[in-house]
């Protein structure tokens, strides 16, 4: 009892150290983005604000708007007393626009001209987003502090290979980025495998069951895409690229089943560990069939969640097309199609990813023993 509690006083204490640290770098963040703001700004508070005009607006397809016009009462921040007057408008779909509150911070600057009048630029939303962020953090660390360390480390590497990655496209150092794409995905899951996962073996068979998957899905996407010459396909809200649209959707099928792909093999490699540990003497046949089994409990669940994800992200094009009386097949088509394209290729990459995980497995301990 006295090992228990004292474990549970360890466990205790190191959870208050982690929560102590995490409110420290939260104060100092604060401090450091109000003390040493963005000079390109600057930062004021609404104290006040009044409708002066309010026009409503029907189009032609009967949906109903109105432009709200408020003005703004605003106390420049470090500028003493300083008060400036700002009027803003505003739509009831706040899409474009929004509508600013009392106490609210915003952000503001003087646009070139004779009279140098100020301009709104935004709400600023650092501080709000700052605290999000720690508190996130705060809570991941809550669950388990050497793990959750790692996970959030793995988190910024793979921002900064994406980061990278987007860099040497855009600045013109690598153009191919097909080549490119399946670099950073390389890197990527060997920074999660290899940091995340304790048993080096695991984390070999998952890195190369998660390449071979993702590769073989990708290989039968494009050239589907080939040889149907993308009939189907509705390149059209790519078109604000200034690069070829093709490079890029297809660097997207790469990156868009990595996660599911990487998941699935995982837990079937986890789940065939721990039947052979429990059940040293079995054989490969009936190992492969616990295998078979685990991958068709997970396959359902991961393709409706690859599916939904992409669905999801469209759902404001096609409720904005659809108010305009655009017809369903035709809005549905023009942009759900790239969406569907993404999904089938995940789900192809998932349904690969259980054969090869467990030929990979079986494979390579057998090797070793």
């Amino acid at each position: 009892m006295t090992g228990s509690s004292g474990r549970v006083s360890e466990k205790l204490k190191r959870k208050i150290f982690v929560g102590f640290c995490v409110v420290l770098i939260y104060l100092l963040g604060l401090f450091f983005l109000n003390v040493f703001p963005n000079n390109k700004y600057t930062v004021a508070k609404v104290i006040k604000t009044k409708v002066i005009s309010k026009q409503s607006m029907t189009d032609r397809n009967g949906n109903q708007d109105s432009l709200t016009m408020q003005r703004l009462t605003l106390k420049l921040d470090n500028k003493g007393e300083s008060i400036i007057h700002l009027d803003n408008s505003y739509s009831l779909s706040h899409v474009l626009d929004q509508r600013y509150q009392v106490g609210e911070k915003v952000r503001i600057r003087k646009y070139s001209g004779g009279q140098k009048k100020w301009q709104l630029i935004g709400t600023r939303r650092v501080d709000a987003l700052w605290s999000l962020i720690c508190f996130s953090l705060f809570c991941l660390l809550m669950f388990g502090t050497v793990f959750s360390l790692k996970l959030v480390g793995t988190t910024g590497l793979n921002c900064l290979v994406l980061y990278g990655l987007v860099q040497l496209y855009a600045g013109n150092i690598f153009k191919n980025l097909t080549v490119l794409t399946f670099f950073a995905t390389g890197v990527m899951v060997a920074i999660m495998l290899f940091v995340l996962t304790r048993n080096r073996q695991m984390a070999i068979i998952a890195m190369i069951a998660t390449l071979l998957s993702i590769a073989s899905a990708y290989f039968i996407g494009t050239v589907t895409m080939y040889i149907l010459k993308d009939k189907g396909l509705h390149f059209e809200e790519m078109a604000f690229l200034t690069r070829h649209y093709r490079d890029i959707f297809k660097a997207e099928l790469l990156l868009g089943c990595l996660g599911a792909v990487m998941d699935v093999a995982v837990s079937i490699i986890a789940s065939m560990t721990e039947i052979k540990q429990q059940k040293p003497n079995i054989s490969n046949v009936e190992l492969k069939e616990e295998g078979r089994k685990i991958g068709q409990s997970i396959m359902g669940p991961m393709n409706n969640v690859l599916l939904f994800s992409y669905v999801s992200g469209a759902i404001p094009t096609l409720i904005f097309y659809l108010r305009n009386n655009l017809a369903y097949v035709y809005t549905f088509k023009m942009f759900l199609s790239l969406e569907v394209m993404r999904a089938l290729v995940g789900s192809i990459g998932i349904v690969l990813t259980v054969p090869i995980t467990i030929r990979a497995f079986i494979f390579l301990r057998n090797k070793r023993g």
